[in-house]
């Protein structure tokens, strides 16, 4: 994907809003623009949700910010410092400020974790009390998240490579044609 930085960021948006929208079914607002929408003015993403999934969708309201470069901590300053000027005051206090970049924190982020660099990143942004909460999910977390919905895996696995649908299966399919196969013995 990072031969193509348009699709890629396509496919990350869209990654994100079917884990945000598998991860938090019924929110009060979900507002995630899909592939032919990106690049809008304002957040990357708006999600009110009635309830989480910790550690990646916080309960309440979060706005979302996603970074597809390779200059992750650089891009995560300027979007919150962007949607912090943005917001107004009155209202971050409520919302989680989250930055999304498919680079792991190990790699791409200045000084990798060579004093927790994105450890303290978030920490120096907590200590600002600009917002309820602020977070980075990376590749490293990204993968753990998206380990809990094995259909956004499927279809994950089928947009990077290419794979015909057939190709791929989920315990879960497999496991209604094993039932249907029993059923039909004697």
């Amino acid at each position: 994907m990072r031969g193509n930085a348009e699709d890629a960021q396509r496919v990350i948006v869209e990654l994100i809003w079917r884990l945000v929208a598998a991860s938090s079914p019924n929110p009060r607002e979900r507002r995630f623009p899909l592939p032919d929408s990106v690049g809008q003015p304002g957040p990357d993403g708006i999600l009110d949700a009635v309830i989480g999934l910790e550690p990646f969708v916080p309960e309440g309201r979060s706005l979302w910010e996603i970074g597809t470069g390779l200059k992750a901590g650089a891009k995560a300053t300027s979007d919150y410092n962007d949607l912090t000027k943005a917001v107004p005051e009155d209202s971050r206090p409520d919302a989680t400020f989250i930055f999304v970049t498919p680079l792991s924190g190990r790699r791409e982020w200045p000084h990798t974790w060579k004093g927790n660099a994105q450890a303290a990143w978030v920490k120096k942004r907590l200590k600002l009390n600009e917002w309820k909460d602020v977070r980075v999910i990376d590749a490293t977390k990204m993968i753990d998240w998206l380990h809990h919905f094995s259909a956004v895996e499927v279809w994950l696995a089928q947009k990077i490579r290419n794979l015909p649908s057939g190709q791929v299966e989920i315990p879960q399919q497999r496991w209604n044609d094993l039932r249907l196969l029993v059923n039909r013995l004697p």
